[in-house]
């Protein structure tokens, strides 16, 4: 559709990519946050015209894509070198590879955007075992950012409270 063959999303529907089963407290996200790896924003475009917010598809479906960059999430300096990755075969042999973040990787940009609905997000990773603190604090040394290290160490402790409470 766009020529576009690697994509990376970021943001709470990468959650669907750690989980067969969706845990009762999951609040699902109705939006695919993504970004062509080349940054060619031509790609994006068509994406976002034939899958984007109001678009059939999304009517369809109830999903949309909402084409962002890389640096609209504030994630760990090397998170893209511990990206995982999903193929998927398209027509004519070609192949569209997916990069989406590790579970640390996600809660720290959950963190770092210090909002409600994203602290309760991380406190359901960490009830459901999807990450713990321990593998949270590893990649936070690698914000450069000192104010939102802060705030990602602070909505941190916000969470392990709610998480871990007996």
């Amino acid at each position: 559709m766009s020529g576009c063959r690697e994509i990376g999303v970021i943001g709470s529907s990468v959650f669907y990519f750690y989980n067969d089963e969706t845990p009762h407290d999951y609040d699902y996200s109705y939006e695919v946050d993504l970004f062509q790896r080349d940054g060619n924003q031509k790609g994006l475009d068509q994406i976002e015209g034939s899958l984007g917010e109001m678009s059939l598809y999304h009517q369809t479906h109830l999903i949309y894509a909402h084409c962002v960059s890389p640096e609209t999430a504030t994630m760990p300096e090397n998170w893209f070198s511990r990206a995982e990755e999903y193929e998927i075969n398209l027509s004519n042999n070609d192949r569209l590879t997916v990069y989406y973040p590790i579970p640390p990787d996600l809660a720290i940009s959950k963190l770092c955007a210090n909002r409600d609905k994203d602290r309760k997000f991380v406190t359901m990773l960490m009830k459901n075992g999807i990450v713990s603190d321990k593998e949270i604090e590893q990649y936070i040394p690698e914000i450069k950012n000192i104010g939102k290290k802060n705030i990602c160490k602070t909505n941190l402790s916000l969470c392990k409270a709610s998480a871990y409470a007996l």
